[in-house]
């Protein structure tokens, strides 16, 4: 199916606003408002764009996108909204193709359930975006690549919904809630993935588990900060776990880890796994347990 949605108004009905399954969702310069549970809905869906609209006062997510079909997820011109359950638009999911979002400044993206990006794919974050996670148990685990290079002046944020600091009330709950470690799960950059971060912060995450950190590597995968942050999680900032017969990589530069619950940075005491770790002209202070 092909479904194409323009310069039209959505409103007050008993469901969703516009829901779509296993089709092509386009969505442009539209007003959507005041339905009973998400203002757009795409579920399995092929492609999706969205764009430009104004989507207010919906009971629960202002859009949510389940990429469970290995679709694709574009957007053009911002979309903006208020009053929505949760003011943002929600993934999910499957990425099996690159994909660059476009730069929502006033509408988070909230990562609902996991997120994977599968290998030879990579998830492109703009500079000043903001990504909220829903619950402890939500990760972001890539096994292509995750690029998220943000600037001095527009930095990107991975943090919690509750985290009104950056991106609004995403929630919708004025000050009911606040932020506190451990709110979401974790990023974790699987064995011969990358992650390249820079002027991005990764705040209140490392939820108590099975895992160790915030940010984990494994494997041969590899790990590159530069100018950014990792703070309040519940366990320790950073993790390398290893794997026989590989070398887990991280390099860091000009960058703060601080404020976590375990160390700093840590990495498996297996005698038969091999670390890199690359460590310049950073801070690493005021964690639980070892720097």
């Amino acid at each position: 199916h092909q479904v194409n949605v323009n310069s039209s108004t959505i409103r007050n009905n008993g469901s969703h606003g516009i829901s779509a399954y296993y089709a092509n969702l386009d969505v442009s310069d539209s007003f959507i408002e005041g339905n009973y549970i998400y203002g757009i809905q795409a579920s399995t869906p092929y492609d999706v764009r969205l764009s430009g609209n104004q989507i207010l006062n919906n009971g629960n997510y202002a859009a949510y996108i389940n990429l469970y079909s290995g679709g694709t997820y574009a957007l053009g011109d911002p979309n903006i909204g208020s009053g929505n359950g949760s003011n943002g638009i929600g993934l999910r999911g499957i990425i099996s193709q690159n994909t660059q979002l476009a730069l929502q400044p006033m509408f988070p993206y909230i990562i609902n359930g996991d997120l994977t990006v599968n290998l030879g794919a990579t998830l492109t974050v703009p500079a000043g975006q903001v990504i909220k996670v829903e619950a402890p148990v939500d990760d972001l685990l890539i096994d292509g690549a995750l690029v998220a290079e943000g600037t001095a002046s527009a930095p990107i944020t991975f943090t919690s919904i509750r985290d009104d600091s950056v991106g609004g009330d995403t929630n919708n709950d004025a000050d009911a809630t606040s932020p506190a470690t451990g709110d979401w799960g974790h990023i974790i950059i699987r064995s011969g993935a990358t992650g390249t971060l820079t002027h991005t912060e990764v705040l209140y995450g490392g939820y108590y588990g099975t895992l160790q950190a915030a940010i984990q590597v494994t494997g041969s995968g590899s790990l590159t900060l530069s100018s950014s942050r990792v703070a309040y999680s519940d366990l320790s900032g950073i993790y390398l776990q290893g794997g026989s017969g590989v070398t887990t990589t991280l390099d860091m530069s000009g960058t703060t880890i601080e404020e976590n619950g375990g160390s700093g940075i840590s990495t498996s005491s297996d005698l038969a796994y091999t670390h890199q770790v690359n460590v310049n002209s950073s801070t690493i202070r005021n964690n639980g347990s070892h720097g």
